[in-house]
């Protein structure tokens, strides 16, 4: 193999790691995306006037653990932080504001994040 053989193949190796990037950081926005409209969504029928669903705040955080892994692959920190909302939907009473905000779970800061994301790609 000479050496622009060499050369190409590592050039298709690196491709392959940027194509492979994109598609877990494509997966990820689309899990965290998700997971925060239906969340949004919640809240706005509780603003509406709608009564608190266990079962449905069940299946958000169940969205957001979803979401833990693929976002595990391209961003640790934001991995944990989607753990930490799983958690939060689970037992939603237990977390004060500042709880809330000190473990950066707020929807404005998950939705700033995954903003991030998005950009970085």
């Amino acid at each position: 193999m000479g050496p622009a053989s060499v050369i190409t193949s590592v050039g298709r190796f690196i491709n392959n790691l940027r194509f492979r990037k994109s598609d877990q950081t494509s997966e990820a926005i689309a899990c965290v995306s998700k997971a925060l409209h239906e969340s949004e969504k919640y809240f706005l029928r509780l603003e509406q006037g709608s009564e608190r669903s266990e079962e449905r705040e069940h299946q958000i955080s169940d969205l957001w653990e979803h979401a833990a892994e693929p976002v595990r692959r391209v961003d640790r920190e934001f991995s944990s932080w989607c753990r930490y909302k799983a958690r939060y939907w689970l037992t939603r009473d237990r977390y004060t504001a500042e709880e809330i905000k000190q473990l950066n779970i707020g929807l404005d800061n998950m939705n700033k994040r995954m903003h991030e994301l998005m950009d970085e790609n």
